[in-house]
């Protein structure tokens, strides 16, 4: 057996606080002033400062003397932006000789996702000393990479909603809110797929008779306390400043778009507010995932629903390591080729976009599709059947539901419709995906052992 190692790479983030924002130094650890600037330099003792809280929005941070000692003087505390010298305050209170420290808070509501702000406490004491600590820095690091699922997924499309729907026809709102739980940090999203989101709220009672949620906040309760939680609604058509609040303070939004007939999730917001092309959106009403965002929707959401998370940082995908073409006859786009029954994991894939006929017909990737049975594989061996125009060598893997790879090997391929047998007599009960790739595409299936 392969050595094992990490397919699905999952950087893990501990969040130092509920919101989304990181500091530096990290919280509770002090920064001192390195700096000495002409005409605004420290001319005192050296003051230090540490963030000892963030609350929402609101961060918390305490001054103090280097040595621990009092003041000494009063003054006045600033909260400046960038450099002690600048004219620019977030902030500033009164600080007591007396005292052995000062607490000043940061408002970071405008901070937008995957920015930062650096500020610096500056003390000014009414006998004219000038102190300030070293920087501090905050970064909103609000995730933006989500799972993406179809609600046309065959593994529950066919799955009854209140014994009315069926996912594939109604289950849009129950697929957004399962990307949700899936990309909550800790939630396995082989455990927050709509198939089993569906079957939670039907134990629940979490639909009415049209196969509507009965609660929005119900559904996000699936993963219990500390998960993903129902925030804020709004019945109001392109309420961008509501949807710019909410994304704001790292929530995610899911929006009623195509006149009221469907429903997507905002992950993320790329670009000016008001600008439809900013905000990129996740649409599981696809059978193949593609980069969308509003404008993809008339510019235009009737409502929306927002929902708060610890979000998962740096979500995996699968890369295709494609053979790369260069010649001013054609450009490269990017596509996200089909990946049967994969939970929503994304396979980007270089397309070649011809310009002239000459390269269509110098250059033509080999078609490629295979099949796998039986499946659900009780047996001790299945069989695979690779159908291709071209003959050429495959590689193939094994990989189990988190992302450790059992197997690789290559297959030589004569002809098509070449039948290939494998070993599963090791396997245990459980979720696995084969990867067979050619020179230009790759395809994985999803396996199920289940032997009883």
């Amino acid at each position: 057996m392969k050595h094992l190692f990490t397919f699905f790479l999952i950087f893990s983030v501990q969040f130092l606080v509920a919101q989304s924002y990181t500091t530096n130094p990290a919280l509770n650890n002090f920064t001192t002033s390195t700096f000495n600037y002409i005409g605004c330099s420290s001319n005192g003792q050296t003051i230090r400062a540490r963030v000892i809280s963030i609350s929402g929005t609101t961060a918390t941070i305490q001054v103090s003397m280097k040595n621990g000692t009092t003041f000494g003087n009063s003054g006045s505390l600033f909260i400046r932006t960038n450099s002690p010298c600048s004219s620019t305050s977030l902030n500033s209170i009164s600080y007591n000789a007396t005292s052995s420290f000062a607490n000043i808070t940061v408002n970071l509501q405008n901070l937008m996702p995957n920015q930062s702000l650096t500020i610096i406490p500056v003390m000014f004491s009414f006998t004219g000393i000038r102190r300030h600590s070293g920087p501090i820095t905050f970064t909103n690091s609000c995730p933006s990479n989500f799972m993406w699922y179809s609600q046309a997924d065959q593994s529950w499309a066919k799955n009854k909603m209140n014994n009315n729907c069926t996912i594939q026809n109604a289950g849009c709102v129950i697929s957004c809110i399962a990307m949700l739980l899936a990309s909550q940090e800790g939630n396995n999203p082989l455990s927050f797929t709509p198939a089993t989101l569906n079957n939670y709220l039907n134990n629940v009672n979490g639909y009415v008779p049209t196969c509507s949620l009965s609660s929005w906040s119900l559904a996000a309760n699936m993963d219990g306390p500390g998960g993903v939680v129902f925030q804020s609604s709004n019945s109001f058509s392109n309420n961008w400043t509501w949807l710019d609040g909410q994304l704001n303070l790292c929530r995610k939004v899911i929006v009623k778009v195509n006149n009221g007939n469907h429903w997507v999730l905002i992950s993320a917001k790329n670009g000016p507010s008001g600008i439809a092309s900013s905000y990129k959106v996740l649409d599981p009403g696809n059978s193949f995932y593609s980069n969308k965002t509003l404008s993809n929707f008339n510019n235009t959401f009737i409502e929306g629903r927002s929902y708060s998370g610890n979000w998962k940082a740096n979500l995996p995908y699968l890369q295709e390591n494609s053979t790369e073409f260069r010649s001013n006859s054609y450009e490269e786009e990017y596509e996200t080729i089909f990946v049967e029954g994969t939970d929503g994991w994304l396979i980007p894939k270089k397309k070649v976009v011809a310009q002239n006929d000459d390269l269509i017909q110098n250059f033509k990737p080999s078609e490629l599709s295979i099949e796998v049975y039986p499946n659900p594989i009780s047996a001790e061996t299945f069989t695979i059947n690779i159908q291709s125009d071209m003959v050429e060598k495959l590689g193939f893997q094994l990989w189990n539901s988190i992302g450790q790879q059992l197997y690789e090997g290559e297959i030589n391929l004569h002809n098509t419709g070449q039948l290939h047998y494998f070993d599963a007599s090791q396997l245990q009960n459980g979720l696995y995906f084969l990867t067979v790739k050619s020179q230009s595409k790759s395809i994985i299936k999803k396996l199920i052992i289940q032997r009883y």
